[in-house]
């Protein structure tokens, strides 16, 4: 068994070491009494008093109503604890002490804990928007490839779908909803301030299948993140405009918190296993089956294709996978300035063979005071190189993706009885039977992707509360994928190779300046600024094909293909840019009324001179009602602060030049011409989301029971449309703004409670819940299909409709109303009655791919040093179209010698029944997934000099689902778009999502 053990042995002194520090003393039995007040001398009353020392039994109490407390000591105890929410621990030596009154001091960091905002940060007590936090401690732990999986689940409103199990494959994030009809649904992403564009990420069909791009937030290591805030209404992210329209997720990475040096390592290694397989026909019952059918029909013909031998094609391509991830940081400074610099390194193996992926990434902060503190200057580098490895996944519609190009599709369709080699070594193929095996190993197909993100930062102190702000950022991928199909592979006859490359820049700058200013108990600060923002991309590739040899990679050798005509080699590029003008004004009034609003206006090239500019106001409310002078002093509410607001966001997700003319090459009649790429439209403008929304924050019991309540409607206008032209229209497709409103609206509630803050022991709860209603409104023309299927007879079939008065990508096909007495599909008809005819049958409505709602259950018990964690998450109400089943699960695939699943088998389905389209294949996707389980012990260094901590842990991922769904996982989503319309909410073949289990350490010196 392959295990990451090396990397961990280091540490095996180091622990040896911290199991056998401590100590203590023994004293006679005495009581302890004292007092417990806060600064401002008023006592506090419920406030925890635990006693340490080297006893099994936790021996504590509290302060009564007076502040006070009293507490017998027995043997064994060396000191004593003073712990209280929302205030710092202290703790006592009891060496010849009786008596001990303390004087507890406000823990600013909670009481004042700062979030961050567009264009800089504010007390979340301030905070009049909607928006989540989620702290380092609160993140998800496991194998990460990607940030935002660090909070799947732990945000409400924030849906967070990945594509499929790959390592590091897109992830997809919707903030309340979707917002548009097209193009990226996907919130802005804003790092250490600087807002990103797409990266460069490879795709296309190179080596096998049209596979769906990685993630380009890949790049970010996640262990470089110290917090996520995640902006979500319009008074939150309008200051962001054009660019918040689906939401901002700010990121913010480690920096050096004092002066002191200190260096961090961490490491896990690991093993990840597919969670649930599909169950299919062993070679044994193939046979029987096949020759009962041959029996009962009497067609010898399933006598046939019997090749001798028993192969489980799942556990060919699957594998137990290993993992391992080091991250190595060093941090320190001096009274003018700090710095932290760190190295990361993660080799993620797929638990489908020859896919993986390494990533290297090293960032750099750098912060340095100037002129007496007057002038903060700042540098944040980061880099990362990553290396991809693919299995031949396909995507693409047509039959041969079903085989050739498709790994999983082959491996389920695949004759159990076909063995792996022949007798010489040498890969056992038909010109009908694909060997998955053969696959794997006979198609090479990799990619390297390289990212650098810097940007410099300058805060000015000008006057006192008069600040000047500059950050200048350069955002540069660049990625090449290689990728070759041997000869020796079946469906070749020559032998392929392509290489692709792409990159992308982001250069932006940005000015601002803020004033801030106290006058008795008022407290008013405003920001105005101008930022200007270019995005470059281009892109380039070739393929040839008709080697004379697979000695050598051909990817590495396109100059030996006989075929290298023009026609195979590719390029292109374009560019966009935006300017903006942006100002915000918050106000207070005795720390109690809240007012913030804000204005931006977006200036971009990729709309006409008669709609340049966009226009995004905002407005919030506040209400700090926990600070008027009828709760103020209250023992039960400790916090409560009403919230309204109302803004409106932009989107610019269309082609680049719609205003302009443009041509592209075609051929007609074998004569070479020009044809007008699209219908020019001067007056197409932005796209506008307007959003409402009202929410209480509350607290009660000094916030040990604590959470955020929040209403929202969100409305789209002026929807960004691509429509269809007859002449005499120039071109024949053409981007307008239609009449119609896209709504999302929905309610979103979390709550924190500590159950338990007593003596050594804490036990915790955080629940959050979302509820989200998607539909379009006022869409006069036909409905817009999307959500194309694969496979035999049904590619690019299409089952998902954008229509007034549902949801986005409803289902709409068939509906499904069993078998009759022969075995043959029946379905509605135009009279509401059933027919077996699918030509008869009428297509309807059959239910969204989104959930009705969602939730998420975390649990945190701490016992001294150990600390133990179950996160729970589910999703409610949401169909999906298993268009894998559709495609493979069918006994028709037995009379074509291939594999079935038992269900199939023993259904009542007609052998001669074809698999046409139909709610037969929608499933309730339903699911309880037990998401993440961690077991961890914090070592006692406070012996050890060189040492600040050390903690070793073990945490499960993806361990149980609890669901109907019969695929591999529920949550999935196969890029199935058409024409730029996104589907949702269909599985093709995806890569399975693995269970993963990790042992890792931190240390701390």
């Amino acid at each position: 068994m392959k295990i990451y053990i090396k990397s961990l042995s280091v540490f095996s002194f180091i622990i040896a070491m911290l199991l056998n520090t401590g100590n203590a003393f023994a004293q006679d039995d005495f009581t302890l009494t004292g007092l417990v007040i806060d600064e401002s001398n008023e006592p506090l009353i419920g406030v925890t008093v635990a006693l340490i020392g080297d006893f099994e039994t936790p021996v504590g109490t509290t302060t009564d109503f007076d502040g006070n407390y009293k507490i017998l000591v027995p043997e064994g105890v060396t000191g004593v604890s003073f712990r209280y929410m929302g205030y710092e621990t202290q703790t006592f030596d009891l060496t010849n002490q009786t008596n001990i009154s303390v004087t507890l001091k406000e823990d600013i960091d909670v009481l004042n804990e700062v979030v961050v905002v567009g264009y800089g940060t504010q007390e979340k007590k301030d905070v009049t928007g909607a928006m989540s936090s989620v702290d380092r401690e609160d993140f998800n732990s496991g194998v990460m490839s990607n940030p935002t999986e660090l909070i799947q689940g732990r945000a409400t409103g924030v849906q967070i779908t990945p594509s499929s199990g790959e390592p590091g494959a897109a992830v997809s994030v919707n903030i309340r909803g979707t917002s548009s009809v097209r193009g990226n649904n996907g919130p802005l992403y804003v790092i250490d301030g600087v807002p990103l564009g797409g990266g460069a990420s490879a795709s296309g069909s190179v080596g096998g299948g049209n596979q769906a791009p990685k993630d380009p937030l890949n790049f970010l290591n996640p262990d470089d993140i110290e917090s996520i805030d995640i902006l979500k209404d319009a008074s939150a992210t309008a200051i962001y405009g054009s660019r918040g329209s689906n939401g901002v997720v700010m990121i913010t990475t480690k920096k050096a918190k004092n002066q002191e040096g200190k260096v961090s390592y961490s490491a896990y290694g690991g093993m990840a296993w597919v969670r649930k397989k599909i169950d299919l026909l062993s070679a044994d019952d193939w046979r029987l089956s096949r020759a009962l059918i041959a029996q009962s029909t009497g067609d010898l013909s399933f006598l046939d294709w019997d090749y001798g031998g028993k192969t489980n094609w799942q556990d060919e391509i699957f594998r137990t996978a290993y993992s391992q991830n080091h991250n190595l940081s060093v941090s320190g400074g001096s009274e003018s300035g700090n710095y932290l610099a760190s190295l990361g390194y993660m080799d993620q193996e797929g638990v489908i063979e020859s896919s993986g992926m390494k990533r290297l990434t090293g960032r750099l902060n750098i912060e340095q005071r100037l002129l007496n503190d007057r002038w903060k200057v700042g540098f944040n580098l980061s880099a990362s190189t990553i290396n991809d490895t693919y299995a031949p996944l396909g995507t693409g519609s047509g039959t041969g993706d079903t085989g050739a190009n498709n790994l999983i599709g082959s491996a389920l369709r695949g004759n159990p009885t076909m063995p792996i080699y022949n007798e010489d070594g040498s890969y056992f193929q038909t010109p009908t039977d694909v060997n998955p095996v053969a696959l794997i190993n006979l198609i090479n197909d990799e990619s390297v992707t390289d990212r650098y993100l810097a940007n410099v930062t300058s805060d000015f102190k000008i006057i006192e509360g008069l600040n000047y702000n500059l950050s200048i950022a350069y955002d540069r991928s660049n990625a090449q994928r290689k990728g070759s199909r041997s000869k020796d592979l079946q469906s070749e006859t020559n032998g392929t190779g392509t290489i692709s490359n792409n990159q992308n820049t982001n250069f932006s700058i940005e000015n601002f300046v803020t004033y801030s200013k106290t006058i008795d108990k008022h407290n008013f600060s405003v920001m105005g600024g101008f930022s200007y923002q270019k995005f470059d991309y281009e892109f380039n590739g070739m393929y040839v094909d008709n080697f004379f040899s697979s000695a050598v990679d051909y990817a590495d050798n396109l100059n030996q293909a006989a075929n290298k005509q023009a026609s195979n080699v590719w390029s292109g590029g374009g560019s966009s840019e935006l300017q903006s003008y942006f100002g915000r004004f918050n106000y207070s009034f005795n720390d109690r009324y809240l007012i913030t609003a804000s204005m931006r206006a977006d200036g971009s090239t990729k709309f006409g001179d008669n709609n340049k500019y966009g226009y995004f106001p905002s407005a919030a409310l506040g209400w700090r009602i926990s600070e008027e002078a009828f709760l103020y002093n209250s023992d039960v509410v400790s916090n409560l602060k009403l919230r309204g607001g109302w803004g409106q966001t932009g989107n610019q997700e269309i082609p680049d030049h719609i205003p302009l003319m443009i041509y592209n090459p075609v051929t007609v009649n074998d004569v070479k011409t020009y044809e007008p790429d699209h219908q020019p439209n001067e007056d197409i403008k932005w796209e506008t989301t307007t959003q409402a929304n009202i929410g209480l924050d509350f607290g009660f019991f000094n916030d040990k029971i604590s959470g955020t309540l929040d209403y929202f409607h969100k409305s789209t206008t002026d929807l960004l449309f691509k429509v269809d032209l007859t002449p005499p229209a120039l071109a024949t497709v053409g981007y307008v703004n239609l009449p119609a409103q896209l709504i999302n609206k929905g309610f979103e509630a979390s709550l924190k409670v500590y159950w338990i803050t007593d003596g050594d022991w804490e036990f915790s709860s955080n629940v959050n819940f979302t509820m989200i209603e998607n539909n379009i409104q006022g869409l006069d023309n036909d409905a817009v299909r999307t959500g194309r299927l694969n496979g035999p007879g049904i590619s690019s079939t299409q089952v998902q409709v954008i229509q007034d008065n549902y949801p986005l990508q409803t289902f709409y096909t068939r509906e499904f109303r069993g078998f009759d007495q022969e075995g043959y599909s029946m379905y509605t008809n135009a009279e509401g009655g059933t027919t077996s005819s699918s030509d008869a049958a009428v297509e309807r409505h059959l239910g969204s791919p989104h959930p009705d709602y969602m939730w998420s259950l975390n649990n945190t018990v701490k016992y001294k040093s150990i600390d133990f964690s179950v996160f729970i998450d589910a999703k409610h109400g949401q169909n999906i179209y298993n268009n894998t089943a559709h495609a493979f699960y069918n006994k028709r695939m037995l009379s074509q010698a291939g594999n079935t699943t038992y269900a199939n088998l023993m259904s009542e389905k007609n052998l001669d029944q074809e698999a046409i389209t139909s709610s037969e294949f929608i499933e309730d996707a339903t699911f309880l997934r037990l998401s993440n389980i961690t077991l961890g012990y914090n070592f006692n260094t406070s012996n050890i000099s060189w040492m600040s901590g050390a903690r070793i842990y073990a945490t499960g991922q993806n361990l149980f689902v609890w669901t109907n769904y019969t695929g591999y996982d529920p949550e999935v989503n196969a890029s199935m778009d058409v024409n730029g319309y996104p589907s949702f909410g269909i599985d093709y073949t995806s890569y399975p999502r693995p269970s993963t289990v990790i042992i890792g350490i931190n240390v701390n010196l």
